[in-house]
């Protein structure tokens, strides 16, 4: 019996900010495979140019803090019935710290983030 084991690594800079993430995959056996991922993203902080909107809205009027992702997921897929039928399901876990969105000012009629 033959089983396989795979490592892999990726990893992207923006302007905006960087994520990178790693999967790991075991076959133990023909038509099983399972694998763990681990993945971690950030966009950079951000100056808010719409002070106003947000001091009403009673947040930080000018610096925007930096929004940060971590996740993890594992999972696994069979083939059965000689390859009729493949099942697959997975867990998954995302964390976000930070998060930023754009909110709207209907007195001002101004976007802030």
């Amino acid at each position: 019996m033959r089983r396989l084991v795979g490592c892999r690594h990726d990893a992207e800079d923006r302007a905006i900010g960087h994520a990178g993430g790693d999967v790991a995959t075991w076959r133990p056996a023909p038509g099983l495979s399972t694998y763990a991922a681990a993945a971690y993203g950030e966009t950079s902080g951000r100056l808010n140019i719409s002070a106003g909107a947000a001091r009403q809205a009673g947040l930080d009027p000018l610096f925007i803090k930096p929004e940060t992702s971590r996740s993890g997921e594992i999972g696994a897929t069979a083939t059965l019935a000689e390859g009729r039928v493949t099942l697959k399901g997975d867990v998954f876990l995302t964390e976000v710290a930070g998060f930023q969105t754009q909110g709207y000012s209907v007195e001002d009629r101004q976007v802030y983030l």
